[in-house]
């Protein structure tokens, strides 16, 4: 449980997270799911309200928040710490995601 007993769900990679994370309120209803690469929110996140409905949805890159066509960078946590130091990335890795977002 996180500092206001609320349960966060998914897995690390060392110290990272990575793959799909869910965090859950207190009573065990869904807050946000998203996804983590290498320890940085990656791809669709949606957050939802008490009913259940999704009241937000957000688009990240590489730890960037998608804006339109501008990336946001937004600080990370890893397991409580954190960072908006810039990460190193893999140009290989971006190219295929920029390609498959365009399919």
């Amino acid at each position: 449980p996180d500092s206001d007993g609320a349960r966060m769900e998914g897995a690390y990679a060392g110290d990272a997270k990575i793959g799909r994370w869910t965090y859950r309120r207190m009573n065990g209803s869904v807050r946000v799911v998203g996804e983590f690469r290498a320890g940085l929110p990656h791809g669709a996140w949606r957050e939802y309200d008490r009913e259940g409905r999704v009241v937000h949805r957000s688009r990240y890159r590489h730890g960037w928040l998608e804006k339109g066509l501008d990336l946001v960078r937004i600080a990370t946590s890893v397991r409580g710490m954190v960072s908006d130091e810039p990460r190193e990335v893999d140009r290989d890795e971006i190219r295929r995601d920029l390609e498959d977002a365009r399919r």
